[in-house]
């Protein structure tokens, strides 16, 4: 697979390092992280993900129901409105898939 941009805006395609796709995002977690013995201000958490297909994919969206419109006319302001309902979401499926991995400009072990 050739990646020439992002998947969206504030991606970049930078490089494929053994097989891995390397895109920046400005949507990472930047924060503080603690695991007990170590604590990491300012961190960042970079995700890992094998998107190879639908049985790999850590992340998943779903139509619980799907967009149904409805109109009426409103005859106080003379004009027709209509409004679209739908149920949906994202979430974590297969955490096996899918790593974090969390990096600082500023923390240095020895």
């Amino acid at each position: 697979m050739i990646l020439e941009s992002g998947l969206a805006r504030g991606q970049q395609f930078l490089m494929n390092l053994y097989g891995w796709n390397i895109i920046t995002s400005n949507r990472l977690y930047i924060g503080d992280f603690n695991d007990g013995t170590t604590s990491i201000t300012g961190g960042v958490a970079n995700m890992f993900m094998c998107i190879q297909d639908d049985q790999t994919k850590p992340i998943m969206g779903a139509w619980r129901r799907m967009p149904k419109s409805e109109g009426e006319r409103n005859k106080d302001r003379a004009r027709d409105e209509f409004v679209v309902r739908c149920r949906y979401g994202f979430g974590v499926q297969r955490l096996d898939t899918m790593g974090i991995y969390v990096t600082s400009a500023t923390a240095i072990s020895n």
